[in-house]
């Protein structure tokens, strides 16, 4: 049993320690960075509060939506909707809804492997059946129920189910309806209040810190080649990557009057293609008014089919043009969701003036 006094003391501990570190990085950067260190700090205080205080029984389910009311944070992406919620294996758990129209809804497990979130089983609205409503019904459990259409397996040290939902025109593509309930007769007793707080205070912890860690660690301008040495994080649990992704990414430092270059073809099959520039917090800027995202729908491509996109908080004269708002420093990612390959783009850094 947790004694609250000693929870009450790791939450002050955790809030003291992440502002000072945040204030020590940013004591020699600009206003506006500091205020998006500010928000940073806030948002991964409002998810760790939610997911592990309010939501955090995994007898009692409850997703928990990332993005919700305003929230940027862990490589956030415009359009997207990330829900979450504790499971144990112990469980059978029920998650049904309305498909909607994504391009992309996909279930994925979560097992903690030296303290890192590691992909466990995987479940697409490609994978599942769905009826000429668009009504669909998921069993998670360890053991598939005969009566399951729809079975998204458990293994013993599965400990988190989160849902990732892609859409290219919120206005035009109705979204996923989607609630998780546990099945089994006899939940328990709810977690105690000074336990939750506890895994709130290092969640929150581990969401700050592994952002400057993934910041600090990737490379300037450039993806990190193969042979790069690679280093062990020490903070991991805040970051949920998906068998279904491809994923890379590097830190963008420019000067002004510089751009950064990429320029690349996309793999011949793909369900969701995105690029976007975030702030060195790992969250994306103001969508749409910065507009800091191209989707594969979004591109305009050269007559050999490839693609060159401009990344700049100056306008390049060009079509495929990722804005940094006032930024000169951030992070770059892509992602191609369902893909047949990870073709990387090249990356090299013009200068404004000398781009045709």
């Amino acid at each position: 049993m947790v004694n609250p006094y000693d929870a009450m003391n790791k939450l002050k501990d955790a809030l003291v320690e992440v502002t000072e570190v945040v204030d020590r990085a940013t004591v020699h950067l600009s206003n506006v960075e500091r205020e998006l260190a500010m928000y940073a700090v806030v948002c991964a205080y409002s998810l760790a509060e939610e997911m592990w205080i309010y939501k955090a029984d995994p007898a009692r389910p409850a997703f928990t939506d990332w993005m919700a009311n305003g929230r940027k944070t862990a490589g956030d992406s415009p359009y997207t909707i990330y829900l979450s919620t504790p499971i144990n294996v112990k469980h059978t758990y029920r998650i049904s809804g309305v498909i909607g129209q994504p391009t992309y809804f996909g279930l994925q497990v979560y097992k903690q492997m030296h303290g890192f979130n590691a992909p466990s089983g995987l479940l697409t609205h490609e994978m599942m059946v769905i009826d000429t409503n668009g009504k669909f019904e998921i069993i998670a459990s360890k053991e598939r129920p005969v009566e399951a259409t729809n079975w998204l397996p458990l293994k013993d040290d599965d400990t988190i189910l989160m849902t990732r939902e892609y859409r290219y025109d919120p206005a035009l593509q109705i979204p996923v309806q989607v609630s998780i309930e546990c099945t089994s007769p006899k939940p328990g007793d709810p977690i105690p209040l000074p336990q939750r707080v506890e895994k709130a205070a290092a969640y929150f912890k581990s969401i700050v810190f592994s952002t400057m860690e993934i910041a600090s660690m990737l490379s300037v301008n450039q993806f990190s080649p193969p042979d790069a040495e690679v280093r062990s994080p020490k903070y991991g649990d805040s970051l949920f990557p998906t068998k279904a992704t491809f994923y890379d990414g590097f830190f963008v430092k420019l000067k002004p009057g510089e751009a950064i270059r990429l320029s690349g073809r996309l793999p011949e099959k793909w369900v969701y293609t995105s690029f976007v520039f975030y702030d060195r917090w790992y969250a994306s800027l103001g969508y749409p008014k910065v507009r800091c995202l191209l989707t594969g729908k979004d591109l305009q491509f050269n007559p050999d089919g490839t693609y060159t996109i401009y990344l700049s908080p100056e306008d390049p004269g060009k079509a495929n043009w990722i804005q940094m708002g006032s930024l000169y420093e951030g992070l770059f990612s892509y992602r191609f969701m369902l893909a047949d390959s990870n073709p990387k783009p090249t990356v090299e850094v013009v200068k404004i003036e000398d781009i045709g």
